[in-house]
């Protein structure tokens, strides 16, 4: 559905849920790293963690956390969980940094559907 609302509205920016990416990075992280290793707990505070990528506030901000997520969050992680977090996540993060909506999750959305279903 996203690539078909991008592919039709080419000038529009869009954004994903801050939420949905974490649990898809833990749940990539679980696959390959385990549950419990250390460093996936660094990965995903690297990424989502008070000081994380998705804490930024402006481009500067975020170049500066990826700078050190690269050196530090990501220096023991396996090679396919760097090319996930480098062309997937940080991709995402940035989008919904530009687009003005770092921190967005659709939770009040998916609460409004819920009380529609009902």
């Amino acid at each position: 559905m996203r690539k078909a609302m991008e592919h039709n509205f080419p000038s529009a920016r869009f954004v994903v849920c801050n939420r949905h990416l974490r649990d898809n990075v833990t749940r990539k992280l679980d696959a390959v790293m385990g549950a419990r290793t250390q460093a996936r707990k660094t990965i995903v505070d690297g990424l989502f963690g008070d000081s994380g990528l998705a804490s930024a506030d402006n481009v500067i901000a975020f170049d500066a956390a990826v700078t050190m997520f690269l050196e530090k969050g990501l220096a023991a992680a396996p090679e396919d969980i760097c090319n996930y977090v480098s062309t997937c996540i940080e991709t995402l993060l940035r989008l919904n940094l530009s687009s003005g909506r770092p921190r967005w999750t659709n939770n009040n959305c998916e609460a409004i559907n819920h009380v529609l279903k009902h």
